[in-house]
């Protein structure tokens, strides 16, 4: 028999602790495929511009859950969170590293330009000075070839009458060699003080000075091969030319379409393979022959392992290096052309006009070359480094040669 004192009895409510609540419906929310159901408590974030509501408070006896990282307000757009350190790029916080008058990091179109123009700013001596030895040097032999030919011939002396002696006179044969000559030697000169301006560029990238009679001695033993380059460079351009006249000829023999097509042809592979071999085989070899002490025909093959994948790259740098280069050497030669002009209508018919002229343009030569030759040699010498930096890691070497002095042969 039960004791029907412990019995609850059906007529009279259960007694409830002070502030119980019956507990609420669990609210049905679908859940995505392959993600977690959301935490107990969780609100669904309200649409914009809707008031903020607080979330319910938590069932009785439990603790209230954290705030989720979500919920936090906002920050101000291009401020960090409170409490979090701002968000910095990777190129901002590495420094680089410029101890001379480049950074020494693979360089752009602009490194290239205000390098060569700083290097020539800290060193004339070494840049200009060297340009102008050199190009005096070369373009002295056309002067006093000019000078020889007008003495002979005498300066008073009338130029020869065309419908006299022929379509051929001596005064164009004359005008001929001085004009050719001293355009083969300008390009000679060209090449050799690319490869001696090379040290004074490499040094500067650097922070060091090196003199004029410095960059001599480390560059004189090179002089040969410097010049056995240029030879290569203008014997390929001659064979190129020569192959494609050829062509034409042996085309032109069979049909006059025939020629004309083979023409159009080989001038349109021409005007592209020239600029493709040169830029791969010879833009680079310059500065490699004087800074790796290689000969020409290795030089060239290293310049162009070095060249390989970058010939759009060194071909604009160099397309565009050298139209600056002949902006601002035609304001240079101006004088010279006009004197070349005023000369023949000073002295008409004789050969002391001609001779004004020739001399006029050799000088122009020497001039615009000795201020324009070392901002084009040190681009290109910028380009080598910048190529040796991007493949093989040659800021590297420069960063420790930075506490070694200029080794210069003493002999």
């Amino acid at each position: 028999m039960t004791d029907g004192s412990n019995a609850p009895d059906s007529g009279t409510p259960e007694q409830r602790p002070p502030g119980w609540q019956p507990p609420s419906e669990p609210t049905r929310t679908w859940t995505p495929p392959g993600y977690a159901p959301p935490p107990p408590g969780y609100a669904p974030p309200a649409p914009q511009g809707s008031p903020q509501v607080p979330p319910p408070p938590p069932p009785y006896g439990q603790q209230p859950y954290p705030q989720a990282p979500y919920q936090q307000a906002q920050a101000p757009y291009g401020q960090a969170p409170y409490g979090q350190q701002p968000y910095q790029p990777l190129y901002q916080a590495r420094p680089v590293y410029k101890p001379g008058t480049v950074p020494l990091r693979p360089l752009g179109l602009g490194d290239m330009f205000s390098g060569a123009v700083e290097t020539i700013r800290r060193n004339p001596k070494a840049t200009i000075g060297i340009a102008s030895v050199v190009l005096t040097g070369f373009m002295l032999i056309p002067i006093l070839a000019t000078l020889a030919w007008g003495a002979i011939q005498g300066f008073s002396s009338h130029i020869t009458d065309s419908s006299s002696s022929g379509d051929l006179r001596p005064e164009d044969v004359g005008l001929l060699i001085a004009t050719l000559g001293g355009t083969v030697l300008s390009w000679f000169a060209t090449v050799v003080m690319t490869g001696m301006i090379a040290h004074v560029v490499e040094h500067a990238a650097r922070g060091q000075k090196l003199s004029a009679g410095d960059a001599w001695k480390l560059t004189k033993g090179r002089v040969w091969r410097l010049l056995g380059l240029s030879v290569m460079s203008a014997i390929g351009l001659v064979v190129t030319i020569a192959l494609v006249v050829v062509l034409i000829v042996l085309a032109a023999l069979v049909s006059t379409a025939a020629g004309v097509l083979v023409g159009i042809v080989t001038g349109i592979a021409g005007v592209c393979l020239i600029p493709y071999f040169y830029i791969r085989l010879f833009q680079l070899a310059a500065p490699t022959i004087v800074l790796e002490r290689l000969n020409v025909f290795a030089s060239m093959a290293r310049s162009w392992r070095l060249s390989s994948g970058q010939f759009w790259r060194l071909f604009g740098i160099t397309l565009l290096t050298s139209i600056v280069a002949g902006v601002a050497g035609s304001f240079v030669t101006f004088p010279f052309q006009i004197v070349a002009g005023i000369g023949p209508a000073i002295w008409p018919d004789t050969l002391l006009g001609v001779l004004v002229g020739i001399l006029a343009n050799n000088v122009a030569v020497v001039i615009s070359g000795a201020l324009t030759t070392p901002f084009s040699a040190g681009v290109a010498a910028l380009q080598y480094l910048d190529q040796r930096i991007r493949k093989e890691g040659y800021d590297i070497q420069l960063i420790a040669q930075i506490s070694v002095p200029a080794a210069v042969p003493q002999r």
